[in-house]
């Protein structure tokens, strides 16, 4: 592609962003190019800023929380992950994880986020094998395996940002396993644990109590 793109790169745990610019590249076949709207600062970006969590590389780009549109797309693609036709311009959500498709844990158990060979978008150095643009702190996010999980969506990207960690909260839910008429306990207020309180309502939880909260006005929007 034909233009340069920024890039807020963490140069070290605990020390400053600096803005990079960088070519953007064009999308291999079955990849596509995101042009990012919006992403939300997870708490795993915290940790990652300061440096506490094990087995990261900086300088880096964070961001896992994003949505934006299709810039372009790479040969073969056509639709997302569940069939529906994509265009250049569509606004899509983006699965940050993306497994091998092919061990145990992604096949039968179901649960890519274990697999060994996992990695996820937000997560890689700056200038590794897989270009610069690959966290959401970026003007474009190159995804670049072909096995990216993406979905279109109508939603606004104020809402759709909050798809991950939303997410989240269903597979606590889900794990649960919460029935009609169960008492459910939430443990902090954060974007997680309030959409962990509306889906607990949702799957039938008669009384849901919520715990803890770095602000006031997060318990009472609880």
């Amino acid at each position: 592609m034909d233009k340069n793109g920024i890039v807020a790169v963490l140069d070290k745990p605990e020390g400053k962003f600096e803005l990079k610019e960088y070519r953007v590249p064009d999308p291999a076949p079955g990849t596509i190019l995101v042009k990012q709207e919006l992403t939300g600062i997870c708490g795993t970006d915290i940790h990652m800023y300061h440096g506490r969590l094990p087995g990261i590389t900086y300088p880096i780009c964070l961001g896992h929380e994003f949505v934006g549109t299709i810039a372009a797309l790479g040969k073969g693609v056509t639709t997302d992950y569940l069939g529906t036709l994509v265009k250049e311009g569509d606004r899509v959500i983006v699965t940050p994880g993306v497994g091998c498709g092919k061990c145990y844990w992604c096949l039968i158990a179901k649960t890519p986020t274990t697999c060994e060979e996992a990695f996820g978008y937000g997560f890689f150095s700056d200038g590794d094998t897989h270009y610069h643009f690959t966290g959401g702190f970026a003007e474009y996010m190159y995804c670049h395996h072909p096995r990216t999980a993406f979905f279109k969506t109508e939603l606004p990207p104020e809402v759709a940002v909050l798809m991950e960690p939303v997410t989240v909260g269903m597979h606590a839910v889900i794990r649960s396993n919460i029935k009609l008429g169960d008492t459910a306990v939430i443990q902090g207020s954060g974007a997680v644990g309030l959409a962990t309180q509306v889906l607990a309502k949702l799957a039938g939880a008669a009384k849901v109590i919520h715990v803890g909260g770095p602000t006031d006005y997060r318990i009472k929007m609880a």
